[in-house]
Parts: structure tokens; sequence; C-alpha cells
């Protein structure tokens, strides 16, 4: 056929697609029926009119389909939006009898709390706890009975609110674990305590100053617990009543669920502690303005949690096309030229962990026994006092970072995380770079660009925790997700740091939504183990092996404080593996939607022909 001809017969139909892509408001459809059309176009033109304008014309149309199709891709913001919009609110939905539950558990452990208050004036002091009682009957006397809210100044009494609310509303969620019983227990235990907390201003005629004050954050932070302990139960159901699915996969089907409604909950519980810490402290404001915080916090709840998903549910069309089924568990292959949604990253995450856990497994037990070792025998030649003193504090990973008491530790965990985050990186360079000839790390290490990039990130991260543990952990949670991608595309580029972070930023100008979002969930994760790793069962549990180890008292001590020591390490570096290699695979993700390399190479080989034994074929790309 000559190019003119050609022209000819498909000139209405190029004409109709430039007129249907210059409109705002596009038919998805009928772009996908164009795209078809164009591209069966450009093959032929490849074939026949390979040096003439018609094939220049038609790859630059295939390319800007193409580059539209990434482009939407890139809208972050769209499924950030999305997530509040449709996400979550479905999740709140299909839990609703987990939230009934645990509303009632709440209501009636409130009632019970302020019942048994008045009817045993000990009782108060049992559950507040005897200081609290006293320094509140003194403010009390000084006519200022809100005065507790007061004492403190307001960003530190913020950092320590919001850390002590999440801890209680993660507690909450994480006892869920033991078959829904858990979280169970928690919400009496806090539904009981806000009771008593109500009466003892009830019983000396401060009802109204007290709800108008207690309220104005209580309304938030009560219901974020309240929703917590419906996350519990929804992720122990799957454990104690998993259907046709296998106890395991329904397991993991519920605490996916429960998971995502605690990343929900979680900016309430911080602007929760931001209400308390701000404005709470003003109990002369007018009262009219206290009502409407409170009012509005109610309507806020009612609304989003109760209202909207109901509504979003009946809408029969958003339901189904958000319907979440259970993934399957074969492992994904991942690829570098492939665009991932947010919960693909999760998944391919977990997948890639899970599958080279062995390799990782073997670093990580190493260096905990090293680690543990080096810092036993510190305090067992150093400290004048008995093992079990400072054993006691170590019930938390984060204790491994109190530079203020014990800075010895700065200098392990800088050789410590330094070390493992470039093992990381080779181990995921070594995977995803199929055609890398030679991955594994030697003593020439200390002299590449990789070593000090990695170096250089976690000397920062650090050294925040000079300033006290909790700023540490806050400028941590802030600026990890981006010194850990700085890290590893800086490395994986060969770049120096001045130019690496240059170009990590060139990559997240247009995902850093969708980097916040996969950290979070990710961190969501870690907060659930490290909280795991921090119940006082799990630590009662491990007391009871270790009675069985016939020792002497001082060397049992010492032994059990290693034991401590060796699950705080490996259990924080297993949550800084799984992090590191989330926002590592989420670099070639960002790579590709900032650049389109592989999308361009797809398009250059539309309608080319390759050779497979000596015949030609045509490319499928």
């Amino acid at each position: 056929m000559k190019e003119s001809k050609f022209i000819e017969q498909n000139k209405q139909k190029w004409i109709d697609f430039e007129q249907e892509n210059s409109k705002k408001q596009k038919n998805p459809k009928l772009l996908s029926k164009f795209f078809i059309q164009i591209t069966d176009d450009l093959s032929y033109a490849r074939t026949f009119y390979r040096n003439r304008l018609i094939r220049v014309y038609l790859n630059g149309a295939a390319q800007y389909i193409f580059y539209g199709i990434y482009k939407n891709e890139k809208s972050t913001f769209k499924n950030f939006i999305h997530f509040w919009k449709v996400d979550l609110p479905l999740s709140v939905y299909r839990a609703r009898r987990a939230f009934l539950i645990s509303f009632l558990v709440f209501a009636l452990s409130f009632l019970i709390g302020m019942l048994s208050a008045a009817k045993d004036p000990d009782f108060s002091n049992l559950i507040l706890g005897e200081n609290y009682i006293q320094k509140t009957l003194e403010n009390i006397k000084k006519g200022d009975p809100m005065a507790i809210y007061k004492q403190e100044a307001a960003f530190s009494m913020y950092l320590q609110i919001t850390y002590n609310n999440l801890i209680v509303s993660f507690y909450t969620f994480v006892s869920g674990i033991f078959f829904a019983l858990g979280s169970i227990f928690m919400m009496i235990k806090n539904g009981v305590m806000v009771g008593v907390f109500q009466y003892f201003f009830i019983e000396r005629g401060l009802f109204w100053e007290s709800f108008l004050t207690i309220w104005q954050h209580g309304t938030l932070e009560i219901s974020a617990i309240i929703i917590a302990g419906a996350a519990g139960l929804t992720m122990g159901k799957g454990i104690v009543f998993p259907e046709t699915l296998s106890r395991y996969e329904s397991f993991k089907l519920s605490a996916k669920r429960g998971l995502k409604i605690m990343a929900g909950i979680t900016p309430i519980i911080i602007f929760a502690a931001f209400i308390e810490s701000f404005f709470t402290r003003f109990t002369d404001a007018p009262v009219w303005l206290r009502i409407l915080v409170i009012v509005c916090s109610l309507l806020f709840v009612l609304g989003y949690f109760l209202w909207y998903p109901r509504k979003l549910a009946s809408n029969s069309e958003i339901s189904q096309s958000d319907h979440e089924t259970l993934s399957s568990s074969e492992i994904t292959l991942l690829k570098k030229d492939a665009v991932y949604t947010p919960q693909e990253l999760v998944s391919n995450t977990f997948n890639f962990f899970s599958r080279f856990f062995p390799k990782y497994s073997k670093f990580i037990l190493i260096a905990s026994l090293i680690n543990s070792f080096v810092i036993c025998m510190y305090f067992y030649y150093t400290s004048s006092d008995e093992i079990s003193v400072y054993s006691a504090s170590f019930n938390s990973p984060l204790a491994l970072f109190n530079y203020q008491n014990y800075l010895f530790f700065l200098v392990l965990n800088i050789v410590l995380f330094s070390t493992f985050l470039l093992f990381n990186f080779y181990t995921v360079r070594k995977i995803m770079d199929v055609n890398l000839v030679k991955s594994a790390p030697t003593f020439k290490f200390l002299f590449k660009k990789e070593f000090y990039n990695h170096l250089f990130s976690i000397v920062l991260l650090n050294i925040s925790f000079f300033i006290g543990l909790y700023w540490g952990l806050a400028i941590v949670l802030l600026v990890l997700p981006f010194l850990i991608f700085f890290a590893f595309t800086a490395s994986y580029e060969n770049r120096n740091i001045l130019n690496g972070m240059y170009f990590s930023f060139v990559l997240l100008k247009n995902s850093w939504l969708k980097l916040i979002g996969l950290y979070l969930k990710l961190i969501v994760f870690g907060f659930v183990v490290m909280l795991l790793i921090s119940l006082p069962q799990f630590w009662s549990f491990l007391n009871v092996i270790l009675w069985n180890v016939n020792l002497q008292e001082n060397i049992y001590l010492l032994f059990y404080f290693y034991v401590r020591i060796f699950l705080l390490t490996f259990i924080m570096m297993l949550i800084v593996g799984i992090v590191y290699t989330g926002i590592s695979l989420f670099y070639f993700d960002a790579k590709e939607m900032e650049t389109a390399h592989f999308l361009k190479e797809r398009i250059r080989n539309i309608g080319t022909k390759k050779r497979i034994f000596g015949y030609e074929i045509e490319s499928n790309s």
C-alpha cells in the first residue's frame, strides 16, 4: 500500500484521536481503543515506511498515550485521597460489628468504673494513683482543678502525650493477637479508668468544668482508643473464625484490615494530643468555644466513622470495585520497569524480605549476638549496680538509643546499622540488577561511595537522639524515609553525597507522598512488632523459659540480660531491614515514573523485528 493511501485510509481516525486527547475530561475506553489502533498502525508503518514522517508521527502519538498513562500513575496525591475517601471508610464498614462490640465494652466498663468509684472511695486511688489524686486535690483547693494540664511546656507535653497515646492505642490493637481477648481486656481497662476519672470530678461538684476541659481532647482520644479496640478485634477474628481459609491466611487478611484502620486513626491521635497540649490548658476560654470544639470533634467521629462508611457501602459500584480479597501467597517477580500501586509496594516488600529472609537472618543473627555480647560486657565491667537494676529498663528496642545515659551506644549503633544497611543495599542490588557481574562486598567497600552514603545517613539519624529520646524519635519518623531513599539512590547511581541528594530530590518531586504512604504502612508494622516485644506477657514467658536454666544467680542475671539485649537488637534490625527493603524497591518505581526509561524503550521497540533461531518475529513490547 502506498503511503498516501495509508494516510488517507486512517486520517479520520487520527483526527478523532487528537480531538479526544485535547479534551480535559477524556474517555478512558475511547483512548484505549485509539491506543490499540495507533500501535497497530505504528507497527505497519515501521515495516513499510521506516524512514517516512508518518512513522515519526505515529511513534509520537503512541509515546504520548504511554506517557499519559504514567503521568496518571504519578498522581500519588490521588492515591492518598483515595485511601481516606474510599479504602479506610470501607474497611471501617466491613468491621462495623467489631466497632459496635468495642464501643459497648468500653461504655459498659465506663459505667462500671463510675459505679465502683461511687461505692468504694479507695477505688479511685487504686486506679488513678495516689500521687495524681493528691495533686488534683491541691489544685481544687487553689481554685484551679484543671491545672494538671498547665504544668509542662506545651511542645514537650505534646510529644509525650502523642507517644503515650500512640502506645496505648497500638497496645489495644496488638493485644488482639491473643484471640481478640487482649483487645477486650484493654478496652475494659481503659473504660474503667476513664469512668473513675470522670466520677472523681462529679463527686466534687466539678462535672461541668471537667466535661468542658477533658472532652475537648477526650472526644477524639477516646474515640481513637475505641477504634483501636475494633481494629484489634478485627485482627483477632481472623484467628478465631478463619471460615473457609486456613487460619494463617485468615490472620493475614484480618491483620491487613486491622492495620489499615490503625493507620487511619494515627493522625487523629496526634491531633487529639495537639488539642490537649495547646488548647485544653486554657481553662478560662469561653464556654461556647470549648463546646464548639467538643461538638465538632463528635460530629467528625460520627460522620466519618459511622455515617459516611454506610453511605459509601450503599454505592454498589464503589464497594464492588474496592472489594478486598486475599492476595495470593505466591511471591511476585519484581521488575525494574514496572510502576506499582502503594499496596503492591507493601506486598512486594514483605514478599522480597520473606523470600530472602534466610540470607538476612544470618547477618542479623550474627550481628545481634556480637552487639549483645559487647553491651553485656560493658555493663558487667563498668557498672557498680546489679545487672538486674538496668536490665529492667531494657524492655523496648528504643532503649538501645538512650545516648544521654549510655554514650557508647552511639558508636555501636553507627557501626551496626551502617553495616546492615550496606548489606541490604548489596542484596537488593544483586537481585534487581541481574546483569551485575560482581556484587559481593569486599574490604574495598570502605573506599566506595555507597559506604559513605549509608554512613552519612546513619550518623545523621543517630545524632538526633542526643536531643532526647522523644525528640530523636520524632525527628527519625520525619526524615528516616528520605535519608534511606537518598542512601540507596546515591549508592545505586554511584553518586557522591551532594549529587546523590540532588538526584534523590528530582526523583521524589512527584512521588514523595507515595513514599510517605509506603513508609507509614511499614512503620505501623514496626510499631506492632515493638509493642509485642514490649508486652509484659512476652518477658514473663521468657522468664518461665530461663527458670529452667540451672545457673548461679549472678551468671543467670547476666545471661537473662544478654537474651533481652539480643532480642531487642534482633527485632530492631528486622524492622530496619524491612523498611530499607521497601524504600529501596520504591526507588525503581520512582525512577521509572520520573524518567520513563523502560517505557520509552518499549515504545521504540513497538513493531520492530527480533530474531530467534534465525527467524524474524514482531516484538511484543
